[in-house]
């Protein structure tokens, strides 16, 4: 097949104002596309977590989960629940285990996957049953030795030294609970909270169904914003759920403008832009 040849000219050079204002189009639409761009990553970073996520976007974060006596079957599958929620190899977290006493089983950074061991002893073993018909969990390493009262400011102190040892200032301790904390404890746990909230850590909770007065009692050591809400319910309750939520939330106006700006210019380019189309051989 033979190439297509030029078509002959003799006034090419009048083309050149075209061409240069054709060009000068091109690089100004394509400064602003990537000026719109890059304002649209901005916009989206600065975006709020939709309500019920437990470590803010931007915090590195360490669990400080609740393993004295007081958590049997029923705050156990809560615990579950709460952890799976962490449990994405995007995630990165630290946790930190508590009693009376309380000691560090991942560092800040760990993977969110890696609370898989963890999770499973908080699974119901298949098939088996107690006398109150109820599920049965596994035999996890705490039940003999480590599980005692609950002194939740010991359990915080470590997270938080965890947190200072690798350098993050801004971190988020996420309390997983039932918030039954020993009396003698709250003379420590007031000003250890007060402590760190100063030094700009912040404490969610992911309360394991606590009694009335404990939520109370930590909703005015923390504020309510600091109880992470429940995930949504499944099936059908559950998308009812979560189309009411996306409903009732403000839209990113500001991110749905520079969409609909690059996209304005995107078709400028096309129109202003375009290959010059000749008529073909033989039309009239």
């Amino acid at each position: 097949m033979r190439p297509e040849l030029p078509i002959p000219s003799v006034d090419a050079g009048s083309f050149e104002p075209a061409r240069v204002r054709t060009g000068a189009i091109r690089a100004a639409l394509g400064l602003a596309c990537l000026g719109l761009l890059a304002f649209a990553v901005y916009v989206a970073l600065g975006l709020e977590a939709p309500a019920g996520t437990v470590i803010p976007q931007g915090r590195s974060g360490v669990i400080v989960l609740d393993l004295s006596r007081s958590i049997g079957t029923v705050p156990g599958l809560l615990v579950r629940r709460a952890l799976t929620r962490l449990n994405s190899p995007e995630q990165r977290v630290g946790l930190v285990v508590f009693s009376d006493t309380a000691y560090e089983l991942l560092p800040p950074g760990t993977p969110g996957n890696e609370l898989n061991p963890v999770i499973r002893f908080f699974t119901p073993v298949r098939g088996r049953k107690d006398r109150g018909h109820q599920s049965v969990l596994p035999t996890s390493p705490w039940d003999d030795t480590f599980r005692s009262g609950t002194q939740i400011s010991t359990g915080l102190r470590a997270g938080w030294t965890a947190l200072r040892r690798d350098h993050i200032h801004d971190g988020t301790l996420v309390l997983v609970s039932d918030l039954a904390d020993e009396a003698d404890d709250v003379q420590n746990l007031v000003p250890l909270v007060i402590q760190m909230q100063k030094q700009g850590i912040q404490v969610k909770i992911l309360g394991l169904d606590p009694t009335p007065t404990d939520k109370n009692l930590f909703a005015r050591l923390v504020g309510n914003d600091a109880f992470v809400p429940e995930v949504p319910a499944s099936g059908v309750n559950g998308v009812v759920d979560a189309f009411s939520s996306a409903l009732n939330r403000p839209l990113p106006w500001a991110l749905i403008g520079c969409a609909l700006a690059l996209l304005l210019a995107l078709g400028a380019n096309e129109l202003l832009c375009g290959r010059l189309e000749l008529p073909a051989r033989g039309s009239a």
